[in-house]
């Protein structure tokens, strides 16, 4: 598998890194994430932007300029606080279990403004806003050095594996740079399905993949990348963002353990 440089992390390679996830309301509740999460066994930081002060679609048409203003100058006071750490940034719309729907148009439009800036070092983008909207944001974060992570969430069902990969591999088509999918198991053989997709993933030469199944249900997949091929496992601080979340030190715990395990003929 190919390997992702962010950084001081190579994402595809070792031990899964963890990413841990900002989701204040407010400027003061989000630099205060991020402030504990920088002394956190954290590898990098996603800001869920899409918890940032509720807001709607018909106000967001007339105030647009006005909340890229303040997303701008929230992610710019982010990226002085976590230093060297790696930020993600993620505006989850509520067809994908967010907390906020914007119109692609407006989706488009402040992912293109966070790439832009240069502050996040990568883009989460839903393929789900259609093939030539998703296009239009890698390219300009491409054009700006700023990595993506392409995107699709499904919060009531484990699609069968054959679609789970067709997924996969029409987001590497479209040029991002991880490719992301995450599942609602409903029992043990969704988890095993969503696992031997991710090792299928693994060897077909693209680029890193992150998967996962939710709820306690899948907290395998979580814990299991190391073996199965997921670069990135998401672990909670306060908050969490999605169901199944385990918290960041457990989950570094954890991982080093399993991580040592898997090396121990090496020694």
């Amino acid at each position: 598998m190919k390997t992702l440089e962010i950084r001081n992390l190579t994402l595809g390679a070792g031990r899964p890194k963890i990413c841990a996830p900002i989701v204040g309301k407010t400027k003061a509740e989000i630099l205060e994430e991020a402030k504990a999460i920088y002394k956190l066994p954290a590898d990098m930081a996603e800001w869920r932007v899409d918890f940032l002060q509720p807001i709607t679609e018909d106000r967001l048409d007339q105030q647009l300029e006005s909340y890229l203003d303040q997303v701008l100058n929230i992610l710019a006071a982010l990226r002085a606080c976590l230093q060297d750490k790696p930020l993600l940034f993620t505006f989850r719309t509520t067809a994908e279990g967010g907390e906020n729907a914007l119109s692609p148009e407006n989706y488009t439009r402040l992912n293109q403004a966070a790439a832009a800036s240069t502050f996040a070092d990568l883009l989460d983008v839903e393929v789900s806003v259609g093939k030539t909207w998703a296009t239009q944001i890698i390219q300009e974060a491409h054009s700006h050095g700023t990595a993506v992570v392409g995107s699709s969430h499904h919060f009531q069902r484990t699609p069968p594996k054959g679609e789970m990969i067709s997924l996969l591999r029409n987001m590497q088509a479209l040029g991002v740079d991880i490719s992301k999918i995450a599942v609602m198991p409903s029992s043990i053989q969704d988890v095993l399905t969503l696992l031997e997709t991710t090792a299928e993933m693994q060897t077909n030469g693209g680029g890193p993949i992150i998967t996962m199944a939710m709820s306690s249900l899948g907290g395998i997949s979580r814990l299991a990348g190391e073996y199965f091929g997921s670069a990135v496992t998401f672990g909670s601080v306060s908050n969490s963002s999605a169901p199944g979340q385990i918290p960041v030190e457990d989950l570094n715990t954890i991982l080093n353990i399993i991580h040592s395990n898997l090396h121990l003929d090496k020694k």
